[in-house]
């Protein structure tokens, strides 16, 4: 095989692996941003395993973050509370503003299922790490190195500084003079 076909064969399964999309489920992500808007209570029903990170969308994550902070605070978390707090941090800006609170509103189907939602979304989470980890070990050395070889090629020369002694030396507790 030619350094160019290898090369072609590389970018193709590089190519393939950055194509697939992560699970996610943004229609539950937005539910559950309505629901906890709708009434804070929804809260008690996801607070104990959800986090902001298990939002495939990052805004939703932030979102999130936000309505949970106001919530322990002890504060209320409804659209007219976040919308003062959006405006002023311009988060989201980028989805049209806080009319997008309306969309999540929109989005709610009811608080009952709010539990349900969360467990989708922290679901959706763990295939996006479970498929992230096999999708990383699955890559074969043939993909790789051409990636590994770029990325070192930037890299500056490594310099071993006067202190540096083989790990096997550090681990048993030698210095350098005490070496064989």
């Amino acid at each position: 095989m030619t350094d160019a076909s290898k090369q072609s064969v590389a970018d193709d399964g590089l190519t393939a692996l950055l194509r697939r999309s992560p699970p996610a489920n943004p229609e539950a992500e937005r539910a559950l941003l309505g629901a906890l808007l709708t009434n804070n209570k929804a809260y008690e029903r996801v607070s104990d395993f959800l986090v902001a990170a298990h939002f495939a969308d990052p805004l939703h994550g932030r979102i999130f973050e936000a309505i949970a902070r106001r919530i322990d605070r002890g504060m209320l978390a409804d659209p007219i509370t976040m919308r003062a707090e959006f405006e002023h941090s311009g988060l989201l800006d980028e989805v049209g503003g806080p009319q997008y609170l309306g969309q999540l509103l929109m989005a709610m189907v009811g608080i009952v299922n709010a539990g349900d939602y969360g467990r989708a979304i922290h679901d959706a989470w763990i295939r996006r790490s479970s498929s992230i980890s096999a999708r990383t070990s699955s890559i074969t050395p043939m993909v790789l190195a051409p990636i590994l070889k770029a990325a070192t090629r930037s890299l500056p020369p490594k310099k071993r500084s006067s202190s540096w002694q083989p790990t096997r030396d550090r681990m048993a507790g030698s210095s350098p003079s005490n070496a064989p």
